[in-house]
């Protein structure tokens, strides 16, 4: 009965899932044209306004855990719908803001309640799918995941020119407010094996993850990948609107396209999987990111600071990055079936804490040169490549 149930809900698990997931990316993108107008609004220093994108991120990576746990021992529906209800209320603080260190603070807090949406999301979709319907639903979530970067920036670019920055948060408190209401009239509890919550029995399931060398080596290339959208998102506002003169739409414009070339490489790579295995596709992937920094630096050092050098390698970079991130994370969420919720918080946990540090790291990138964003994206793209050579890719060659 159970399974008659869930196979008639799986259209309604799919929506559900694929309309929340944009959520997670858009509380980074939708703001991200009105960097340097919160700099002016709190007359803060650009660091602590860049820091607002990375304590967001760590605390993203260390709610994870939490509601991983926690869907595993009281099922997912409640855990997703009430730290949704949490996000709702902090999100709705933050345009209320008085200071930059208040608005810290409460970034920090929606990056925590955000966690139930990104790992509860990944681990219905485990519940509820196996196989290569698991591949492929995975690909779909990143899919969704990549419109947040595509639609967020256009639509926060046009709020910041028209209403202000704050009207960001607005729309992402009212857009949390209908997913509340989707979780709870559209959405089944899909866990059928609830493990009573232990810490002992946590900390072992923990240390059994962690000893899986091909989980941590896919970890560790979803958080350099990331890594790449989001140094475009802290210094790309910058470049475009202080140095280059622009306005907030034209940034929001760029950056619609930057999440286009992400998204137009998840659906490059789901169209490849019909053809090749995913072990042929993350190299692909890894080696064309390379070349596209390395022409990157070239330019930056031939000629001045142009639109054009910023945009078409950053293009190249983020449409190859779409054939690494949703292989690397389909192979993450098969490991562990009856752990999902631990496994996929784990997951989460770690390749967004990893992001989040380097984010804070480039923070410091200076904006009048794009030489230090463009070492930066070679030196995190040599990185990858050296942890797929030696770690991830004999494991995932063993188990495609």
């Amino acid at each position: 009965m159970m399974e008659e149930e869930k196979a008639d809900s799986k259209p309604l698990i799919t929506f559900v899932i694929l309309f929340m997931t944009p959520l997670q990316g858009m509380g980074i993108d939708i703001y991200t044209p009105s960097l340097p107008h919160i700099v002016q609004y709190f007359s803060a220093d650009p660091f602590y306004v860049k820091l607002t994108l990375a304590v967001y991120l760590l605390g993203y990576g260390i709610g994870q855990p939490f509601f991983g746990t926690l869907s595993d021992s009281k099922g997912r529906k409640n855990p997703f719908f009430w730290g949704m209800v949490c996000y709702v209320i902090l999100t709705m603080l933050c345009s209320f803001s008085p200071n930059i260190t208040t608005l810290i603070v409460l970034r920090f807090l929606q990056g925590i309640t955000i966690a139930a949406c990104g790992t509860i999301t990944k681990t219905i979709l485990t519940d509820s799918f196996t196989g290569k319907m698991l591949a492929k639903k995975s690909t779909y979530l990143t899919t969704a995941w990549a419109l947040g970067p595509i639609v967020a920036p256009a639509i926060g670019g046009y709020l910041q020119f028209y209403v202000g920055w704050q009207a960001n948060f607005l729309f992402l408190a009212a857009y949390g407010l209908l997913g509340l209401v989707f979780i709870r009239f559209l959405l089944p509890e899909t866990n059928e094996h609830m493990i009573p919550w232990n810490l002992k029995n946590t900390h072992k399931t923990y240390l059994e993850i962690l000893a899986h060398f091909i989980f941590i080596g896919a970890v560790i290339c979803m958080a350099l990948v990331y890594s790449l959208i989001i140094l475009f998102n802290i210094v790309g506002p910058f470049v475009i609107q202080e140095v280059l003169k622009f306005s907030s739409i034209t940034y929001g414009h760029v950056a619609f396209v930057m999440g286009f070339a992400f998204f137009l490489g998840t659906l490059s790579n789901r169209f490849m999987l019909h053809k090749t295995d995913p072990h042929h596709l993350i190299p692909l992937g890894i080696v064309v990111m390379l070349l596209s920094s390395i022409a990157m630096i070239f330019f930056a050092v031939a000629m001045p600071v142009n639109l054009y050098i910023l945009i078409i390698p950053t293009f190249i970079t983020l449409y190859a990055s779409g054939f690494v991130f949703p292989n690397a994370m389909g192979k993450c969420l098969s490991l562990f079936p009856k752990r999902a919720g631990s496994a996929s918080a784990l997951m989460g946990s770690l390749f967004i804490f990893g992001t989040g540090i380097v984010a804070a790291f480039g923070s410091l990138l200076k904006t009048e040169s794009l030489l230090p964003y463009a070492f930066a994206y070679l030196g995190l793209q040599i990185i990858a490549f050296l942890i797929y050579w030696f770690i991830f890719r004999r494991g995932l060659r063993n188990t495609v």
